[in-house]
């Protein structure tokens, strides 16, 4: 049968050939990575923006728990630290997310973006030879 002959099908045996190398070339971790990064960064977008709305009420919400003008305890007070920690996990979720959605989408910066987003938690760790390492 030649290339543009038909089969009794009405396909020819050639793109069906091709149409099952598309279907086994693509892996199905990405998927699943995918989707996992989507929903931990729905959530921690959802968590972190409730605690960044509920960080200015803290204080107001421990006094109301103490009696009798009893002084404030030390870690009730939000500083800057405390906003600047809330606003680094935050942007951390959304790049989580990101970094989800392109890759149920297959596309090659997620490896990258997941990366940057695991070197967020803890930078030390990304730049720090471990002892191991460092002795083979």
């Amino acid at each position: 049968m030649d290339e543009y002959e038909t089969d009794i099908a009405g396909e020819t045996e050639v793109s069906e050939h091709w149409e099952q190398a598309d279907q086994l070339t693509r892996p199905k971790w990405p998927k699943v990575i995918g989707i996992l990064s989507i929903v931990w960064g729905s959530l921690g977008l959802f968590c972190g923006g409730v605690g960044m709305a509920m960080l200015p009420f803290s204080a107001k919400l421990s006094g109301m728990a103490l009696k009798n003008g009893e002084p404030t305890p030390y870690g009730s007070i939000p500083t800057i630290t405390d906003y600047t920690i809330t606003g680094i996990g935050f942007g951390l979720a959304l790049l989580l997310l990101f970094a989800g959605i392109a890759c149920v989408s297959y596309r090659p910066t997620t490896r990258v973006m997941h990366l940057v987003y695991a070197g967020g938690f803890d930078p030390d760790r990304c730049l720090v030879i471990p002892e191991s390492a460092a002795q083979a």
